[in-house]
């Protein structure tokens, strides 16, 4: 019974054991069934958001071997879930979309008389260029032997989340408000939310997004941010 039922899920069963099997189960075990290919069909693709490429397979199978009525609102059930957490998912990557922008740099450049060579010109150089991966390699470079500047600490959490690597940006935002004060603290905690935001952690996000209600320069977004979550 085991090897068969693993065979009906995988739809390996041939029409007329297929026909059999069905026969033979309860009640129970025809929603158990049920379930389970409703998990292995819908929810992995839809969450990848195959949700149209499933539905016509889903369609093609009907076609070709009986399922129960009940079965298609089992299957339903479980698409209508995953399209909601796919939706909801992608909705907050929307949000961090619309509200997430490189910081300016009010920081050292070249132009302002460093010397072209130094690592943190070069830092500096890199990032006004949006060429945010070399700047994280120069500010990381320049950190390791000035851990405790604050705006290269900064600058350097923007250059991580334009690598997509969010946890460490946070992490170096955090290094920011263990030194306050300090001018940049305000736009680390709005950074760090919309990290928090991409990753999924609204409870962190709001969190930050309230402390900056008062922000002259942030206020206004955070409150609206904070609605939109």
């Amino acid at each position: 019974m085991e090897d068969s039922s693993e065979k009906y899920i995988q739809g390996k069963l041939p029409e007329k054991e297929h026909s059999t099997f069905e026969g033979k189960l309860s009640e129970e075990e025809s929603k158990e069934m049920a379930f389970e290919l409703g998990v292995k069909s819908g929810v992995e693709l839809a969450v990848k958001a195959e949700l149209k490429s499933k539905v016509a397979q889903f369609e093609r199978r009907r076609s070709s071997r009986k399922i129960a009525p009940w079965q298609l609102g089992v299957a339903a059930s479980i698409l209508l879930i995953a399209t909601l957490t796919f939706l909801l998912k992608n909705g907050s990557q929307g949000l961090y979309e619309e509200y997430y922008s490189p910081y300016p740099n009010f920081e050292v450049t070249v132009l302002r008389g460093e010397d072209e060579g130094a690592l943190i010109a070069q830092a500096y150089k890199a990032y006004d260029e949006a060429k945010y991966g070399l700047a994280a390699e120069k500010f990381a470079e320049f950190l390791e032997q000035n851990s405790e500047n604050v705006p290269s600490r900064f600058f350097y959490g923007v250059t991580l989340m334009e690598a997509r690597e969010f946890d460490a940006a946070i992490t170096n935002f955090n290094l920011v408000f263990e030194s306050d004060p300090n001018d940049y603290v305000d736009a680390a905690r709005w950074y760090a939310a919309l990290s928090f935001i991409k990753i999924g952690d609204h409870t962190s996000a709001i969190s930050l997004l309230d402390q900056l209600e008062n922000s002259d320069d942030f206020g206004e977004r955070a409150k609206k941010l904070k609605q939109q979550l």
